[in-house]
């Protein structure tokens, strides 16, 4: 998968895009999308979970793909 821009990320999902997102297989990837702006935040996932109001267990899951957030989730995670 090719590296994609943090701020393009970020403007495609808002924007209800994450399925289209360049270099991305439609069906996955999102998780690895989140863990790369974590990351690139410097923040840890126990971070995220506080700032967002979610789980970092349920935060860990979107991350390893084992689980898709719902919209609402998105847009907490995108808040925070």
């Amino acid at each position: 998968m090719q590296v994609v821009e943090q701020e393009t990320v970020k403007a495609s999902v808002s924007a209800g895009n994450w399925l289209t997102l360049p270099g991305m297989d439609p069906l996955s990837g999102l998780g690895s999308a989140l863990r790369r702006l974590r990351e690139a935040a410097g923040l840890t996932q126990g971070a995220v979970a506080e700032r967002s109001g979610l789980s970092a267990s349920g935060l860990s899951r979107y991350e390893r793909d084992i689980e898709a957030p719902t919209t609402r989730s998105l847009g907490q995670l995108l808040a925070a």
